[in-house]
């Protein structure tokens, strides 16, 4: 994802989809960063609640232009990402 240019941010914000269907609900995930969209970094590894609810997921503050979100798995264990909406909070 292409913040657009370099931002500090401290969380993400993840939609699931709203049909309530468990297909492509993502459980865990890692996220990486990038200030130049090739080398990226780990910043964490996690997971996320079977939810139709946003989940904010709070870490400290990074600078970065871009981050990659990577789902290792889903609930439905099919193996697929559904998100509706991600955001990520910026540092005050």
């Amino acid at each position: 994802i292409d913040l657009g240019q370099e931002r500090l941010i401290s969380g993400l914000v993840y939609l699931c989809r709203q049909d309530r269907s468990r297909n492509g609900a993502v459980r865990t995930y890692s996220l990486e960063t990038s200030m130049n969209g090739e080398d990226f970094a780990g910043l964490l590894n996690s997971e996320f609640e079977l939810s139709t609810k946003p989940q904010r997921v709070p870490f400290p503050p990074i600078k970065t232009r871009y981050v990659r979100v990577i789902c290792h798995t889903d609930y439905s264990g099919e193996n697929f990402a559904a998100i509706s909406e991600i955001g990520f909070v910026l540092a005050q």
